[in-house]
């Protein structure tokens, strides 16, 4: 989830009128489908990029949380599965929206949360704990819901493409999320005005994407005064 790179001001305003309306269409299926009964796979990688994920498999554990390459590859071997708070956490997310359970991997200091194409999720608990003391549990707990996001919608475009429309949705699906988890948003808000803030060729800067997890916490039900 995390960016290393400043955009130029007037970009990152155009982005996020593009970003929140690709979010908002991109997302509202699959909220439809949710809210009368979810069915089918939680995840669809494009041919496109299934055909050229073999030439990126070497491509771990970058900056990019939603490209951890290996659709239909198992998990790598120095992956232990995780029964702790974050598996719970995701669970939870699961149960919140009706879809099918999501496997969760302990990566030890990757720092970071990430959703492969594979449809697990891998996080490192020592990155976790160290956001709860720093922003509140709410902060990595809105990470692991922007990455069952990446799995429940879906990866539109590749890692190679500049393109802000998959994280987008992802952060959209992350603030409906809290709002069904009545969770607090202010610690993912503080989280991406800090840590978060840089923007890269995939990802918003902070400020863009705290407004599209607002605009999908307020469009799950959550108070806008509080965010």
């Amino acid at each position: 989830m995390n960016g290393t790179r400043q955009v130029p001001l007037w970009f990152s305003m155009c982005a996020l009128a593009v970003s929140i309306g690709l979010a908002l269409s991109g997302c509202e299926s699959f909220i439809q489908g949710a809210q009368s009964g979810y069915s089918g796979s939680p995840t669809s990688a494009p041919s496109s990029f299934e055909r050229q994920e073999r030439a990126f498999r070497s491509e771990e554990n970058g900056a990019l949380c939603a490209f951890r390459i290996g659709h239909g590859i198992p998990p790598a071997a120095h992956l232990e599965i995780d029964r702790g708070t974050g598996a719970e956490v995701v669970e939870d997310i699961c149960r919140a929206w009706g879809i099918p359970p999501i496997p969760v991997y302990i990566d030890p200091g990757s720092r970071n949360a990430y959703a492969s194409t594979a449809g697990y999720i891998t996080y490192d608990p020592i990155w976790f704990g160290e956001m709860k003391r720093r922003y509140g549990f709410h902060a990595p707990v809105g990470v692991l819901a922007h990455e069952v996001g990446h799995i429940a919608l879906g990866i539109r475009v590749p890692n190679w493409i500049q393109d802000w429309s998959d994280e987008a949705r992802a952060d959209f699906f992350a603030g409906y999320s809290l709002a069904k988890l009545r969770a607090d948003p202010r610690s993912i808000q503080a989280w991406l005005s800090t840590e978060g803030r840089m923007a890269d060729h995939r990802h918003p800067d902070g400020m863009t994407r705290i407004a599209v997890v607002r605009e999908g916490y307020k469009k799950g039900g959550g108070r806008g005064a509080v965010f």
